[in-house]
């Protein structure tokens, strides 16, 4: 592999843990066509314009994308008829496998992937709370939970001091942990040229802190699933064997999906590219000892007041709003629905405390894009566009901006197969997208 662009260190090692499969494991590297992929919003039906597509074996809801389809650039996705996904990157909120009415908790959220799959298997019931450390990262993150339409909860805070303020208060808990990114090397050169052989040691001391604090978060008899997108062992085996040896009663449960994931540490599993039609992963599943419900940790949820509620009301009889869970609170003028089950958030840095449902001013509602992609508004006024013929317009109305249009003055939700992609107000043959921003 003289000739490869992938780092000499790098094969070395790899060549080391797969003996044999090694070729193949290049080859796949070099010369594999990359994996893409994405996975349909169960709250959201619609009819897909790609063709026929190959199904994802570990994913009911997944299928693969070809190279020459854009699936990103879609109106459906704009309304959140879909997610686009790394297909090996699906197995995770799968082995985490949470159950509807179940309080979960995802520790380094963004983009948002793993998240939507989630409260995706959660049928939208139960409590999830994304967390991004990263705040640069956390505007891509409110956007794609936005787009899925289902009440998540973001939060941009350590792990460490999530720990602290929510112990033991979720009955699962994924950390999938930053890395050094090898399973990432087909797609990104980025991620080639920045590796180093020091690089997977440097963040396995990270992984180790941070799988640590994740574990305080769980209840008694919860789940904690740790993932990463790399092949290194230090990152991967040597966190979990480091984590089981300081944790007693912790157990490794079964998460193999799928006969061609490789097994390790008798329940863990690797993803490898030659054996799987994806770019790569690493997910292992720990139990908690016991077996005790979560800690509430519930907050004092304080209602909006009677003027701002009066204000929200007239426009959610109007436009058939009313029906949205939870309670409504104000911050600084922005409406939320919280659901009942939301944590206290008293010292922790909430970005989104539920549904986004818009701003108040003055006596004027302006309707939130989020309160739109809900997967369960009956609005009273839509306007219905063709994904094709009007693809300029919706396209636009993605961006916020201003389109001509004749309609009946007033607000509107701008539909796509039904569903929902924003809040426009008609006026003077001009559509206007809301301009109400988290």
């Amino acid at each position: 592999m003289a000739d490869s662009k992938l780092p000499s260190a790098f094969l070395a090692r790899v060549e080391g843990q797969l003996g044999d499969d090694f070729a193949a494991f290049c080859a796949a590297l070099e010369r594999g066509e990359r994996a893409a992929g994405l996975r349909v919003n169960p709250l959201k039906s619609a009819r897909l314009p790609f063709g026929a597509l190959d199904a994802v074996p570990w994913e009911p809801s997944g299928f693969y994308v070809p190279p020459d389809v854009r699936p990103g650039a879609h109106p459906l996705h704009w309304a959140g008829a879909y997610y686009v996904q790394e297909p090996s990157a699906m197995a995770v909120a799968r082995i985490v496998d949470p159950a509807p009415g179940e309080r979960v908790l995802d520790l380094a959220a963004a983009p948002g992937g793993k998240t939507t799959h989630l409260a995706a298997l959660m049928n939208g019931a139960g409590l999830v709370v994304a967390n991004e450390v990263t705040p640069s990262r956390v505007g891509k993150l409110l956007e794609n939970v936005e787009r899925w339409g289902v009440p998540i909860v973001v939060t941009n805070e350590s792990v460490e001091k999530l720990a602290r303020a929510w112990p033991e208060g979720f009955d699962r808990v994924l950390l999938d942990a930053p890395c050094s990114g090898e399973g990432m090397f087909r797609k990104d050169d980025e991620a080639v040229r920045t590796w180093t052989p020091r690089r997977p040691a440097q963040l396995a001391s990270l992984q180790r802190d941070l799988l640590r604090s994740a574990a305080e978060l769980v209840r008694s008899g919860g789940v904690l699933v740790y993932s990463t997108c790399t092949f290194s062992r230090e990152e991967n085996e040597g966190v979990i064997e480091d984590f089981l040896k300081r944790h007693v009663g912790w157990k490794l449960e079964d998460a193999a999906l799928h006969s061609d994931f490789d097994v390790v540490m008798g329940a863990a599993v690797r993803l490898w590219p030659h054996r799987v039609r994806g770019e790569g992963h690493f997910v292992a599943k720990l139990r908690a000892p016991g077996n005790e419900d979560a800690e509430r940790h519930a907050g004092d949820l304080q209602a909006a007041s009677r003027a701002v509620r009066r204000t929200w009301d007239a426009f959610a009889s109007q436009h058939g709003t009313s029906d949205v869970p939870g309670t409504i609170i104000e911050r600084s003028g922005h409406l939320y629905a919280v659901s009942e089950d939301a944590p206290d958030f008293t010292g922790v840095k909430v970005r989104a405390p539920g549904l986004y449902l818009g701003e108040v001013k003055g006596e004027r509602f302006l309707p939130a894009r989020a309160l739109a992609q809900w997967h369960a508004l009956a609005a009273t006024s839509t306007l219905s566009f063709d994904a094709d013929v009007h693809r300029t317009v919706l396209s636009s109305l993605d961006r916020g901006e201003a389109v001509s249009f004749d309609a009946p003055e007033g607000w509107h939700v701008a539909t796509v197969q039904d569903l929902g992609l924003t809040w426009v107000q008609s006026k003077k043959g001009a559509l206007r997208p809301t301009k109400a921003r988290w």
